[in-house]
This record gives structure tokens, C-alpha cells and sequence, in this order.
């Protein structure tokens, strides 16, 4: 074998190796970001009113970038930024008809006085810099992660 193999089977080695590190950190980012939407809503992970989806992420891998992206983006801007009160709506499937010569709201939010509203308005969410958290953590974890991949990568070379 040639040195110019070897040296190009060297390479291909580490880019696999590279690669299996930026998957490592960013499973690891999946899971600071869970446990800091957690800690954001008070253990629940989710923010009530949003369609029910849990604060989580998920990520892409470009060598050599690793893309961490907020998923649902809306709920973790609520808790990274917060909202101003009666600042943000929930919009719902309604029509508004004409029954009986009056106009009636269909398919609305049945409020506990019996009125019924097309939307829902909201509190104000005090902002907790979540996402902000999120990415200090896994700036702190990355370099340890990769350090222990790149150990493995040359043990195995």
C-alpha cells in the first residue's frame, strides 16, 4: 500500500470520526435542550395552550457544522423572550354565522361565563432565557464530547 493510501484512508477514518462527533453533541443537545425547557415550565416541557408539543430540538449535521435547531420554535420563543400581557392569541377553527337574525360563533372557545370567543387570549410568560441556557451548555459539553471521540478515532487508527 502506498503512503498516498494510507494517508487517504487516514482521512476518510477521521472524517467518519468527525462525523460521529457532531452526532454525539448533538444528542447531548437534545438532551440539554429538553431538560432546560423542563426547568423553563416548571417540570412540564410544554407550555399549555400551544397545540401540546414538548420543548425539544433536533439537529443537522453539515460537515463541519452541527445546526441545532428549537422545536416548535413558537413555544421556545415564549420562553426564551417572553410575552407583554394579552401580548399573543390563540386563534381557533371558528366560522361566525347568522342564525335567527343574530351573529353566532361556531366551533369557538367555550369560556366557563358561556361566552364563546374565536380566540383565547393569553398571560404574559416572564422570558427565562432558555434557549440562551441551552446554548451556553452545549458550548460547555461540545469540546469534551469531540476530545473523546477524536481519542477513540486515533486509538483505533
Amino acid at each position: 500500500m502506498s503512503a498516498a493510501e494510507q494517508i487517504r484512508g487516514l482521512a476518510r477514518e477521521l472524517s467518519d470520526a468527525s462525523e460521529a462527533a457532531l452526532m454525539a453533541v448533538g444528542m447531548e443537545a437534545k438532551t440539554i435542550a429538553v431538560d432546560e425547557g423542563k426547568r423553563a415550565t416548571r417540570g412540564r416541557g410544554r407550555i399549555s395552550g400551544m397545540g401540546g408539543k414538548p420543548l425539544t430540538a433536533g439537529f443537522d449535521i453539515a460537515p463541519p457544522l452541527l445546526i441545532i435547531k428549537p422545536r416548535p420554535v413558537g413555544p421556545w420563543t415564549f420562553v426564551d423572550q417572553g410575552t407583554k400581557r394579552g401580548g399573543w392569541i390563540i386563534p381557533r377553527k371558528t366560522s361566525i354565522v347568522k342564525r335567527r337574525g343574530k351573529w353566532k360563533v361556531v366551533n369557538g372557545v367555550r369560556l366557563r361565563s358561556g361566552e364563546v370567543r374565536p380566540f383565547v387570549w393569553h398571560p404574559p410568560i416572564a422570558g427565562k432565557k432558555a434557549w440562551e441556557k441551552v446554548r451556553v451548555r452545549i458550548v460547555d459539553a461540545a469540546p469534551d464530547l469531540a476530545f473523546e471521540h477524536a481519542q477513540k478515532a486515533v486509538r483505533s487508527i
